[in-house]
């Protein structure tokens, strides 16, 4: 019975053996395996700050494509005079902002509307893009228009403001919230290309942010709502 009985010991000692092994094992893989997926983490993150910085030369390029293009938005769509004498209408506009004689002549490369299906007129019309030759007067025409509190045109309210990538535009939505602190604060600010918010300071200089990171937007809305503007 003793032998029966160490047997049998020697049989458990065995499996317990073999079963530390397999959880020694285990364990080792476990271990190759978090550090594979910290290898991959890193990785990841580095890729997409590849992606997101390709992503942003992308837009600038696109953005310097369109340095002289102006957008208008508000001019209706049933006017027969825009369909015989297309280049009229932007003419007409420009030069009522510059203060001068509607006749006066401004040299465009391109105008056209956005491609996009036409709505019924009730609806909003689709934005007029011009492509204007001379840079410095297309400059000129974008300062002046910010300067005026309303644009009219045939009885119209419109908008004349620079010609912008969609990227560009939706990441300046994202940042709407930071760009309302900064108004009622009366914390100065400017867009930079490429994309990015500096805010100036009085005593620190300015900081930027350059992407709509929530990380980064909630840290600038914290930060605004209890002082100033953050410091990178």
């Amino acid at each position: 019975m003793e032998d029966c009985f160490g047997e049998k010991l020697k049989a458990v000692t065995s499996e317990i053996h073999h079963l530390g092994d397999r959880v020694c094992a285990l364990e080792d893989n476990q271990e190759i395996n978090e550090n594979q997926w910290t290898e991959c983490r890193k990785l990841q993150r580095s890729q997409t700050e590849a992606i997101l910085s390709l992503q942003r030369k992308l837009d600038d390029i696109d953005n310097q494509g369109r340095l002289n293009n102006l957008r208008i938005r508000g001019v209706p769509e049933t006017r027969q005079d825009e369909l015989e004498e297309p280049t009229n209408i932007r003419i007409h506009i420009f030069n009522q902002i510059l203060g001068r004689s509607p006749d006066s002549k401004i040299k465009l490369d391109r105008a056209h509307r956005i491609g996009r299906p036409r709505n019924p007129p009730q609806e909003n019309p689709r934005d007029l893009i011009c492509c204007i030759h001379d840079f410095l007067l297309k400059e000129k025409i974008v300062q002046k228009a910010r300067l005026m509190k309303e644009i009219k045109f045939d009885e119209h309210s419109i908008a004349v403001f620079q010609d912008l990538s969609p990227s560009t535009l939706m990441a300046r939505k994202a940042l709407r919230p930071i760009t309302l602190l900064l108004g009622q604060k009366q914390i100065k600010y400017q867009w930079n290309y490429p994309f990015a918010l500096m805010v100036f300071q009085c005593t620190n200089g300015f900081s930027t942010l350059q992407n709509t990171y929530d990380k980064d937007t909630s840290r600038y809305t914290r930060f605004l709502t209890s002082s100033g503007a953050p410091s990178y």
